[in-house]
């Protein structure tokens, strides 16, 4: 039997967990798709542990083989691509349809252990780190959370013979120096500095040699290495270093949709690969110098490039870089910052989204003629009012609360004069106009840019500031 690679993937949307509407999801939302697997006599579940706040940490298994494999997800609360990808996966093994042969040989040679949502503190409160403030893949020496506790045991305990750590990576990172967007970014974690290629890193070099030419397949030129710098805190390198095949997997941005939905179809697909071939030995056949083939990630992406601007005062012309950098508020409220990252000659950089028109000059947006008592007063026919008067800020006398408001407009305190000295400024936020023949082309508010005050639902948020 060969690894039905094409098969597999037409048949994603049979087995996507569809509950999943957001990927904001929370703990009680995985409790419950916990709650529907324990109907199923294909897994036996156990509870795993406690989060620093409370929040059980489940542990799900599949399979009767002697070969133990374990995977974890989201051990920071804002990756959880591959969170939803496990789920599918469940789906895939509780199902029965002509992919049942695969189903009998991971069942038969291997046991499979999921720990999905490690860090649910962290996730409900939409962060990277717990809810100690401690990023759990630097725990791995000092071991100061429950959580990171909760795996190592794990480690220590099973000895699996392979491990998965998932992960999202920056979406604008770059296969290489090219202008492909890198989708999935995978890694053999290197064990010790000298980075050697003995033990249990050759065989996780291996495997992951096969799922690159697996997912070059259907996503090609667009599937890289991340960065192999070891880093002997992280659980990585750590786990390798104790004699398990330790894969990284890191999921990117989709293209296409601007999402992560196509790299957790890739997850669902190389994991399944994965189990197959640790099962039969097929990763066996391959060579360590194909994994040495993966073009690193390169930082060549920005959200947004504006190419050949002039300022009016001075006989310059250049490009803009801007990113948009997302924030929480206690977990349930997110809001967008546009910076400016680099200003200058950026043809070898890429934007998601680029502009290049010729005659484009830039100016500051202008401040609106009436004054507000607080955001809150704002309307939004008030700050589409504001755009249609080229003006992207609105004063109010109070501006305490909140750092973002929901409309295409910035708030500023009546007296704030702090705005006015970050105008094209890089690490300064994204707000100025562009005109061509004396007539604006283009707003730009908060990083988001549109062409029109119909397009302004298009501008997630503006900023407050509070000074």
């Amino acid at each position: 039997m060969n690894f039905p690679s094409k098969n597999i993937f037409e048949s994603y949307e049979n087995h996507r967990e569809k509950s999943f509407t957001s990927s904001k999801f929370k703990h009680l939302e995985i409790k419950n798709l916990i709650t529907k697997i324990s109907a199923s006599n294909k897994f036996q579940l156990e509870l795993a542990g406690k989060s620093f706040r409370g929040k059980e940490i489940f542990l799900i298994k599949f399979g009767r083989g002697k070969k133990n494999i374990l995977l974890w997800s989201q051990m920071h609360g804002d990756e959880p691509t591959a969170t939803m990808a496990i789920f599918d996966l469940l789906n895939f093994l509780s199902a029965s349809d002509e992919f049942d042969p695969l189903r009998k040989k991971i069942d038969e040679e291997l046991s499979l252990y999921f720990l999905p949502l490690l860090n649910p503190d962290g996730a409900e409160m939409g962060t990277r780190r717990n809810a100690l403030g401690i990023d759990l893949n630097r725990d791995a020496k000092a071991l100061a959370s429950p959580e990171s506790r909760i795996l190592m045991s794990l480690v220590e305990s099973l000895k699996p013979e392979f491990a998965f750590n998932l992960h999202d990576q920056d979406i604008r990172f770059s296969v290489g120096e090219t202008k492909e967007p890198a989708v999935i970014s995978l890694l053999a974690p290197p064990y010790n500095y000298a980075k050697d290629k003995e033990g249990s890193r050759k065989n996780a070099m291996l495997l992951t040699a096969e799922l690159f030419k697996l997912l070059g397949d259907f996503a090609p030129g667009r599937i890289a290495r991340y960065s192999d710098d070891h880093e002997p805190r992280s659980f990585g390198d750590s786990i390798q270093g104790k004699g398990t095949a330790t894969i990284l997997i890191e999921s990117g941005r989709n293209p296409w949709l601007n999402d992560k939905s196509f790299s957790r179809q890739l997850n669902f697909l190389a994991l399944l690969d994965a189990f197959y071939s640790i099962a039969t030995g097929e990763y066996l056949k391959e060579k360590i110098r194909d994994y040495g083939t993966i073009p690193f990630n390169g930082k060549e992406y920005f959200d947004l490039i504006i190419r050949n601007v002039s300022h009016p005062n001075h006989n310059a012309v250049f490009d803009i870089a801007i990113d948009r950098e997302e924030f929480t508020v206690d977990g349930d409220l997110f809001y967008y910052k546009g910076i400016v990252k680099d200003i200058g000659d950026l043809r070898n950089r890429w934007g998601t989204i680029e502009i290049d028109e010729n005659g484009l000059e830039i100016f500051p947006g202008e401040i609106y003629e009436k004054i507000f008592y607080s955001p809150e007063q704002i309307t939004k026919d008030d700050a589409l009012s504001a755009l249609e008067n080229e003006a992207l800020f609105i004063k109010t006398k109070n501006v305490s609360g909140l750092p973002f408001i929901d409309l295409p407009v910035n708030v500023v305190a009546e007296n704030s004069k702090s705005h006015k000295n970050t105008f094209l400024k890089v690490d300064e936020p994204a707000n100025f106009l562009l005109k061509k023949n004396g007539v604006t082309k283009y707003f730009v508010v908060n990083g988001f840019i549109i062409s029109s005050l119909e397009e302004s639902s298009k501008i997630s948020n503006g900023l407050i500031w509070n000074c």
